[in-house]
Order: structure tokens, then sequence, then C-alpha cells
């Protein structure tokens, strides 16, 4: 399985922003924001990221939201800064794990969306991208091992995309989330990278709906195809260049909606494959500016899949 970042960075950020969670969530009812900062730093204290995680300022209110700026995690060329953090709803229980996380301004050591790492921007051109908005909400049952997920993403002047889905069978994550979030150690053990993926395998992905807007991703796209896709010369006696090069646009799409509706190909994922291969179409080639679809059950390990061939 293919991952938008590289796994090792991915598992620096993932860690550390597992370990802000955790201590935010010692504060319980403290909502001083001296006192919860100084509580913060002590459960840092107390992790291998002790020393990788930064911020200028923290706040608290009484309605139990907590808000990081100017946040920095980890070293080097791994550093990500995040221009503001902010958790709210959070409650990690027995039998529930859920809460809000909001990080705006999501950028690297250059101050570009780490997004650029993506083949998808690279092979479009992308050599600059603003920081990317990131929102996720969970409501988990960590005993039966599903969740409620709605993620969105807002990456200008490429893609917005905001989605709501389920996943079951993920017992061996949620175990792993908890011990994080109660301060266990093998949550943040660096051997545990090489089992992420085999608590991965097993999850199953449930009523999954996403609208994706394009901020200028389909339009770049589309205007590399024009620009490096030689187009066949139209004969002698055809001279209307321009009504030639819509047929082949239309054969195009034509050509598309027929390989997206072949068997064994990405429509697998779709409730109605025929009419929402039509509509990645239109989106594709700039006949809407969104897309929405509704898909089936599918495994996680497939999500990279389904993302490739669309795109």
């Amino acid at each position: 399985m293919t991952t938008i970042l590289s796994k090792k960075r991915l598992s620096l950020i993932g860690a550390g922003l597992l370990i802000l969670i955790a201590a935010i969530w010692f504060l319980g009812n403290i909502y001083a924001t001296r006192t919860a900062e100084e509580k913060i730093s002590e459960t840092l204290g107390s992790t291998p990221l002790a020393n990788d995680i930064h911020w200028e300022k923290l706040s608290a209110n009484i309605f139990g939201t907590v808000t990081m700026e100017k946040l920095v995690i980890g070293k080097g060329k791994s550093t990500l800064n995040i221009q503001k953090l902010q958790l709210s709803g959070f409650e990690n229980s027995a039998s529930n794990l859920q809460g809000k996380l909001v990080l705006i301004g999501v950028a690297d050591t250059n101050g570009q969306s780490p997004l650029l790492e993506n083949k998808l921007l690279q092979n479009a051109g992308y050599i600059t991208a603003d920081p990317v908005n990131i929102s996720l909400d969970l409501d988990a049952q960590k005993n039966k091992g599903t969740a409620q997920i709605n993620l969105a993403i807002d990456q200008r002047e490429v893609i917005a995309l905001s989605s709501s889905l389920s996943i079951q069978r993920a017992q061996q994550l949620m175990t792993l989330l908890s011990s994080g979030l109660e301060g266990g150690k093998e949550a943040f053990n660096p051997m545990m990278i090489f089992s992420i993926g085999a608590m991965l395998d097993p999850i199953t992905v449930n009523d999954m709906e996403a609208h994706i807007k394009d901020q200028g991703y389909i339009k770049r796209v589309n205007a590399l195809i024009n620009r490096f896709d030689i187009p066949l010369v139209p004969s002698e006696k055809t001279l209307d260049t321009e009504k030639f090069a819509n047929e082949q646009l239309k054969n195009r799409y034509e050509q598309a909606i027929q390989q997206c509706a072949q068997p064994n190909s990405e429509n697998r994922f779709f409730d109605n494959p025929v009419d929402s291969c039509k509509d990645i179409a239109k989106f594709m080639f700039q006949e809407n500016d969104s897309l929405k679809l509704k898909l089936k059950s599918f495994p996680l390990k497939e999500l990279d899949e389904l993302v490739l061939d669309m795109l």
C-alpha cells in the first residue's frame, strides 16, 4: 500500500500528534492556560519526543477546547510546522475514543505543503503549494473495533476533499492508539512502524461518501495533456481543426467512460458503476468542477488504488 508521505515521516508526524493528544487529555477539567501548558510539558517530558515538539502559544477554554499555535514537530528536514492545532470534544474511555482535531497551515521546513511529496502533485507540475488545512472528526467504539470518521483536506489551488466513512475490524489499531493516549511506551517504539501494516490489513471501509472540488489540479492536468499529447493531424479535406479537436476530445471522453465501466476496473468500488464513471469523466474533463461519489465496502489497503485509478 502506498502512502502520501514516506513511512518514516508519517510515523514521526503520527507519533507527534498522538502524544500531543495524550497530553491534552490529561488536562481533565483544568482549563487555565498556564496549568494546561505545564501539564502538557510535563507529559511530553516523559516521552522520546520531549525535545522534538515546541510551540509559541497555548490556550484552553471552559468548553474543553485546547489550541496550540506555531507548533513545530520533529527536527531537521523532517520538521513539520503547524500554524494552529485545535482539539475539542476529546474523550478516551474504556469503550470510546472521540474528538475533533483541526490542523491549520501544515507546512514543511520550506513553508510548503507536505503533500508536495505526493507523486500526483509532482506529475501535475506542482513545485510549490500553500500549507494544507486538515480536519479529522473521530467517534470510535474501541471494544467493537468500529469508528465513524469525517475527514476534510483543503489544499489551496489544488483540490479540496471532504469525506465520511465508517471502519470495522480495527481493534488492533485502536489498542495501539489507546496505549499511546494513556502514555504507553510501546506506542512510541520505533519498531512499531513494522507492525502498522499488519494492523491496517484487516480494516474494511464502509458507507464512504466523498466530495471532491477542483481548485486547480484538474485544470493543470488537462493543460499538460493538451500541451504534450500530440493529436492526430486532420486530413487535407478536413480543414476545420477546431471541430477536429472537439471530436478527439469527445472520443477521449467516451473511451474514458468505457474503460472505467469495464469489469475488474475501479468500478468495483461503486454502487452504480456507469453513472459514477460518467461523473468522474465529467470531472476529469472539466465539465463539472466538483465530484460526489458513494462507494461500496472495500479493504482499507485498496484506498490508494482507488485514488490512483480515478486520477
